[in-house]
């Protein structure tokens, strides 16, 4: 299986901590591509990885945003989300199966094995809460296949992309969905998307607002639904997921 997350420079010390992640033993044996929102951050990830001699990790250049981070709900937000999404489009053109996360997801164990469970999907992905489960899929934790099925839906949302440039990729992903008729993702007529189990793949609202990140069985923690970078940074602690103290660092 190979992953794939991205960032910008705002997001730095969020992709070291991937870093760090994936050098767990349970994670060290998958590749990891770190997607480059920016020339910062790619040349700051760059000597990162070299001084870890981290060589299951590769980087990508993947266009150009604001070095800075960006909230959710605002335009900047948006638009970065939109060109992470592209870079998820492109990757999953050429590779069979793919695991896309955003740097503020942590790994507790191999996703992989739980990933086997579900045969015949095209997707896979995250749930943000219990209730109602098939509404809302993540954009910022899922699985593509690599099936002309599943690169056609990811297609079909980002043609979406330019009617709607206030809304990001999730909210679009979920607008496509309501307008095919089938807003319960298992509806989907052309693509059999499927719901990852939330209570292992926990997003915020689940992990913190439920408290269920003290679970040992837990595959991973998306640190979602936490406002800001410090609170983000905080949730993880809390969970001991934060491994990263990276060196100050500016553009």
């Amino acid at each position: 299986m190979q992953f794939l997350t991205c960032g910008n420079f705002g997001y730095a010390d969020f992709l070291c901590n991937v870093v760090r992640n994936f050098e767990a033993p349970y994670m060290g044996g998958h590749r990891l591509t770190i997607a480059c929102l920016d020339q910062d951050v790619y040349r700051f990830m760059g000597s990162y990885i070299a001084a870890r001699a981290a060589g299951h990790i590769t980087l990508r250049h993947c266009g150009q945003t604001g070095t800075s981070f960006f909230a959710y709900g605002t335009r900047a937000f948006s638009e970065i989300s939109k060109l992470k999404f592209a870079s998820i489009v492109e990757f999953a053109t050429t590779h069979n199966e793919i695991y896309f996360f955003d740097p503020d997801v942590v790994f507790f164990r191999d996703p992989h094995p739980e990933v086997l469970k579900y045969a015949d999907y095209d997707l896979l992905f995250q749930p943000e809460r219990m209730q109602p489960l098939y509404h809302e899929p993540c954009t910022g934790n899922f699985v593509v296949s690599g099936s002309a099925r599943a690169i056609e839906f990811l297609k079909r949302v980002a043609a979406l992309f330019d009617d709607y440039p206030d809304n990001n990729d999730q909210e679009v992903l979920n607008i496509y969905l309501k307008k095919s008729g089938s807003p319960d993702l298992r509806a989907y007529a052309t693509a059999n998307l499927r719901i990852l189990d939330p209570l292992l793949f926990q997003s915020g609202n689940v992990a913190f607002r439920n408290g269920n990140y003290t679970r040992s069985d837990k595959v991973c923690i998306h640190a979602n639904w936490c406002g800001g970078l410090e609170a983000k940074r905080n949730a993880l602690r809390k969970c001991r997921g934060w491994f990263t103290f990276p060196p100050t660092a500016s553009p």
